[in-house]
């Protein structure tokens, strides 16, 4: 019975884990940079599709996280330039769409920057 009730436990806690202010960071850096990995990609007529796809496992982490109302605006806001990005990189690289693309990435860098300074403290995010 002791055994079953620590396998119990054990999973439960491998169930769900907090990410530490540092893991947070490193995760909102990570969207910075790929956010700029994009834009290269693009303007080089390369696919985004695997960049695309690491920034938004990174957002759904942060935005699983218990965090305060500020920072689920931004994050609410970050979405929508993710899906604006996704939608405009599908469009073929002219120069008024590649302004675009760098708007879109510059918006989320500056929104990932804006809440890595803000501090997002510990969150909880469930691990999958």
């Amino acid at each position: 019975m002791k055994k079953s009730l620590q396998s119990i436990l054990f999973t439960l806690l491998l169930g769900s884990t907090a990410l530490s202010a540092q893991d947070t960071s490193s995760l909102l850096q990570s969207e910075v940079r790929l956010s700029t990995q994009v834009l290269h990609s693009y303007r080089a007529h390369h696919s985004t599709a695997g960049t695309l796809k690491q920034m938004k496992a990174i957002h759904r982490k942060l935005h699983a996280a218990s965090h305060d109302a500020e920072s689920a605006n931004v994050l609410r806001y970050l979405d929508l330039c993710l899906a604006r990005l996704e939608k405009a990189v599908h469009k073929s690289p002219t120069p008024s769409q590649i302004e675009k693309v760098g708007d879109l990435t510059h918006e989320i860098r500056e929104g990932s920057r804006y809440l890595s300074a803000g501090g997002m403290g510990t969150l909880t995010v469930a691990v999958r």
